[in-house]
């Protein structure tokens, strides 16, 4: 069986090899010469052929391979400069197993093969490995990431699982630091699967993106307009019916919004959204620094708003966001909502954030059927909030439960300090306030009475930065029948009601009523002036059958201290019959001074009793200053 043994050797530059390949065997077979092929630099081709001398209709297989010398390639968007090494072909199989390149400017080792069988689909597996950091991706974008980092990539272009031939990139991002809020955000040294596919030629494709089994995409890319289109968005792994939706393990919406804000753009028109409805199950959602649990989310688009409808542990309602936001607010509807405090890190970042509220913020309208706030029952709320040139007016906060009524107004000035100045006239009234605090375990020295607190305050910071101990302004106190009984320290400190019971039990007198249930009272009322967290009153008096107490002086609220005189008169007609039981200590002593005096005066008729209060609130030095006989 002779043969024709042929070996062409052959170099060319530039698109040499594309017309080589066109003319050759396999070109009628290679769709890919049909792109838009560029070639730039040198190239050298080796072919061997075997030709039968006397059989017909043998398929003839070139063997022979293609040497790049610093080569660049380009088809449309795909470019590889300095192409180097040789490419086998066997037959109709192009191999590639030892060419080096640069891809994205940075290099890359090139395998794979590529079969073009005569009448058959030819196969297409191609793969790219590069290591890259993450500024390389900066630069070729023209912009920054959110993200740090180096790790390997693998970029393929195949054909061997779809029709149509797709270019893949893919990573597990280890080395890599993406910088985005949850679900999104990792750790260098975690490894999150990452992958984002295309069809060739990309332009005008449609585009895949996965993520760690948190977020599975799918975009299209309009080359000539520059659109934008998002055909879905699937968060977790789990199958769902919609286009976009899914499971969130944890969602930081905080510093979503903070992106948002970040790079929202000067165009004032709402982003159209791509969906009309879309269901997420979020198991820990974080806002404004607090953490809801299982929280599902149904978002449901018309023509005229945006609705929020939220079911959680902690929250149930509606949210609803007008087209028209600026003019008609945000409108908030809640069966329930269960807010906590924050610990002092996260409540000292909510507040700097807060403190950024510009005049273009709409409007809250909001109303609260179950508002608990951090333990304490307030019962359904009101609220309205609108922007204002100098900051945000809060226009109503009232709170209604069967302890307490509560109703704030006030405005809040953006310039006025580090975090604004606050200034709030509040009203406070309660059937039971010793009851209501009990939920806030604070343990009132009042029980069951009539309780109204009248405030006009100021202080600086934001509204939520409220605290006794830093305010200034004027207070009201009116407290209607009911008694004294011993306190653990709690909200009694604030009106200086330091165990009051002590006072007329221990100290002076030693009528019945006293011993039995403390000291029973028709009214407590006074007015206070507070300065910088100093409490100042001219006195607040409190009515008894047995006696009348006026306190005088102040309360520093922020060290926790006393300066105070305390004025304790009989009232007519009341007389000492026996002697009370004495307190030991220091107090104890001033007591027993003082007793010795009455027997030695023959029990003479106790006028007019006056004590010097000072020291800490939780070891008050109580000094007898002085007695007067009736």
């Amino acid at each position: 069986h002779p043969f024709l043994t042929v070996d062409t050797y052959a170099h060319g530059k530039d698109n040499f090899l594309v017309d080589f390949l066109k003319n050759s065997p396999m070109g009628s077979n290679l769709e890919v010469l049909k792109q838009d092929i560029n070639l730039k630099g040198q190239q050298k081709v080796k072919v061997h052929l075997d030709f039968p001398l006397n059989k017909k209709h043998i398929e003839v297989k070139p063997v022979g391979h293609i040497t790049f010398l610093e080569t660049d390639f380009q088809m449309q968007q795909f470019q590889l400069q300095k192409l180097v090494g040789a490419m086998e072909f066997s037959g109709f199989s192009l191999l590639l197993n030892d060419l080096k390149a640069k891809f994205l400017n940075q290099k890359v080792d090139i395998s794979g093969k590529i079969i073009t069988k005569p009448n058959s689909k030819p196969v297409i597996d191609v793969v790219l490995h590069g290591n890259y950091d993450i500024s390389n991706f900066e630069s070729i974008l023209g912009t920054s990431l959110p993200a740090s980092g180096f790790t390997p990539w693998v970029f393929s272009i195949s054909n061997k699982e779809t029709e149509q031939t797709n270019f893949t990139a893919s990573s597990n991002l280890v080395g890599v630091q993406l910088d985005m809020p949850q679900p999104l955000f990792k750790i260098k040294e975690q490894k999150a699967p990452f992958s984002i596919s295309c069809e060739l030629p990309c332009i005008n494709s449609g585009w895949q993106m996965k993520y760690n089994d948190k977020v599975a995409t799918n975009f299209a890319l309009d080359a000539q307009s520059k659109s934008f289109q998002m055909n879905s968005f699937v968060f977790g792994n789990k199958a769902i019916s919609q286009d976009f939706g899914g499971e969130i393990d944890v969602l930081d919406l905080d510093k979503w919004l903070t992106v948002l804000d970040e790079n929202k753009t000067s165009d004032s028109a709402q982003t159209k959204l791509p969906f009309d409805a879309m269901s997420l199950q979020v198991n820990k959602l974080i806002f404004m620094s607090r953490e809801l649990t299982n929280v599902a989310i149904e978002v449901e688009k018309n023509s005229d708003e945006l609705i929020f409808k939220v079911n959680g542990d902690n929250v149930l309602g509606t949210v609803k966001i007008a087209n028209d936001v600026k003019r008609k607010g945000i409108v908030v509807k809640l069966d329930k909502l269960h807010w906590q405090t924050l610990n002092d890190e996260n409540k000292e970042q909510e507040l700097n954030k807060l403190a950024k509220i510009s005049a273009e913020y709409p409007a809250l309208h909001v109303y609260i059927a179950d508002f608990i706030y951090d333990g304490a029952p307030l019962g359904e709320a009101s609220i309205e909030v609108r922007p204002v040139a100098q900051g945000v007016r809060v226009e109503k906060f009232q709170t209604n439960s069967d302890l307490l009524k509560l109703s704030i107004n006030g405005t809040w000035f953006r310039n006025k300090g580090k975090r604004g100045l606050s200034t709030f006239n509040i009203i406070m009234t309660s059937k039971d306030i010793a009851k209501f605090l009990l939920n806030l375990d604070l343990h009132a020295p009042i029980s069951q009475a009539d309780t109204i607190i009248n405030m006009q305050a100021s202080w600086n910071g934001l509204p939520s930065e409220f605290e006794i101990k830093n305010i200034s302004g004027n207070m009201h106190v009116a407290i209607g029948k009911g008694e004294v009984v011993d306190a653990k320290p709690g909200m009694g400190r604030v009106l200086g009601l330091f165990s009051l019971t002590n006072l007329p039990r221990r100290l002076i007198l030693d009528f019945k009523d006293v011993f039995a249930k403390g000291l029973q009272f028709s009214s407590m009322q006074g007015d206070f002036t507070l300065e910088n967290g100093v409490a100042n009153t001219d006195g607040f008096v409190i009515d008894s059958s047995s006696a009348q107490i006026v306190i005088t002086g102040v309360t520093d609220l922020a060290k926790q201290s006393y300066d105070q005189l305390v004025v304790v008169t009989p009232r007519v007609g009341r007389v000492l019959p026996t002697i009370g039981a004495i307190a030991g200590g220091a107090v104890g002593a001033a007591a027993g001074f003082l007793v010795q005096g009455m027997f030695h005066k023959g029990l003479k008729k106790v006028g007019k009793i006056v004590y010097k209060v000072t020291g800490t609130w939780e070891k008050p030095e109580i000094k007898l200053i002085t007695t007067e006989e009736q």
